[in-house]
């Protein structure tokens, strides 16, 4: 089980902190801790740029001609003109805390903004950043529920995951039932988004403590439905540790990282009985790693410089690639089809970028 690589480029000084492919799985841009932009098509280096400070963050590439920059507190648009430079369209007032992420919205949507304190803003072509109003609903997320939520997440009436109707929220004061509808802060800072098909999302957020909480188109806001995620036993004594990934399986169930390079699996939460939170424990790191998805398989990313794909029931690893510093950022490519071969973007301590494709899937 092979992974095949294109030859590391040296992408910026310093470590890779950031990248964000396009939606169709054909560029990605890559950002580094001095604000260097470096955007790859199949022909190498298509462009270059450097954000001014402060640091930058996380990127969003929305297609050929524009990309998202975080530069601390500012979100940036930026675009590729004529030649080899990326060029910066505006800068947007300063948001209340440091951006840390993004999320594109499927289907066209908005992009989901990931503040650091678990603040959520929306910005769309043509307007300035927004906070995310949404209605919190009474009833906690129903972890059942997942299996459908990963599918789609709003059916064909418009009705949202609880079936409110989607014009009962104009985005301010109150819904149709008098239920409040607010700026939405995320409870703890996010760990993982996914944006699904209705134009919603789910979130995981926390630290120590974990929730998800599923956003759905509510009229012109959202509705919040959140529940708390069982955890996995934490050793007695030694330095604090914090999640670092999550992945729901609908075959195999909850899988958590955390940063001293675990990796825990609660087979039954949202599959089966929800009381019953037995977790099994994988070591794939000596140090912190990334998790994500690849494909029906798993993907980490750590620290110690290893990419490895596994099979979500477990067993060794179904290919694996040693990068030649500590991976710092990891992107699964989006498949422009299901015939594609799965892949991914990795990015390194030393500045370099990696482009990966997994020849022979199994999972």
């Amino acid at each position: 089980m092979a992974m095949s690589p294109t030859p590391p480029s040296s992408a910026v000084p310093g470590a890779v902190v950031a990248l964000g492919w396009d939606p169709e799985g054909t560029m990605v841009l890559a950002g580094g801790p001095g604000g260097q932009l470096t955007l790859w098509g199949d022909n190498g280096v298509m462009a270059r740029g450097t954000c001014p400070p402060p640091q930058l963050w996380a990127v969003a590439l929305l297609g050929a001609q524009c990309a998202l920059v975080a530069a601390g507190r500012h979100l940036e648009e930026w675009e590729l003109r004529g030649g080899r430079r990326l060029h910066r369209l505006r800068r947007h007032p300063a948001l209340p805390r440091p951006i840390v992420g993004f999320c594109r919205g499927l289907r066209g949507g908005p992009v989901l903004i990931l503040l650091g304190d678990g603040q959520l803003w929306l910005w769309d072509r043509g307007t300035p950043p927004k906070p995310l109003r949404a209605a919190v609903s009474p009833t906690p997320l129903d972890p059942k529920d997942l299996n459908r939520l990963y599918g789609a997440d709003s059916g064909a009436d418009g009705a949202d995951g609880n079936g409110a109707a989607a014009n009962g929220a104009d985005g301010n004061g109150a819904d149709d039932n008098g239920v409040a509808v607010t700026p939405y802060r995320l409870p703890g800072c996010p760990v993982a988004v996914q944006a699904l098909p209705g134009g919603g999302f789910l979130l995981w957020g926390g630290m120590e403590k974990l929730h998800l909480c599923h956003l759905s188109r509510y009229g012109a806001a959202f509705r919040a439905a959140v529940t708390a995620v069982p955890l996995p036993p934490l050793p007695p004594h030694g330095p604090t540790q914090w999640f670092t990934g999550a992945e729901w399986h609908r075959d195999f169930g909850l899988f958590l990282t955390r940063s001293d390079g675990s990796m825990w699996v609660c087979p039954s939460w949202g599959r089966r009985d929800p009381h019953n939170h037995r977790w099994h424990r994988r070591k794939v790191s000596q140090q912190g790693a990334l998790l994500g998805r690849l494909g029906a398989a798993l993907l980490t990313a750590a620290r110690d410089g290893t990419v490895r794909v596994w099979h979500p029931r477990g067993g060794a690893p179904l290919a694996h690639y040693r990068c030649s510093a500590p991976i710092t950022a990891m992107a699964p490519r989006p498949r422009p089809s299901a015939h594609a071969a799965p892949g991914l973007a990795v990015g390194d301590e030393a500045g370099r970028v990696y482009i990966l494709r997994w020849d022979t899937p199994t999972a």
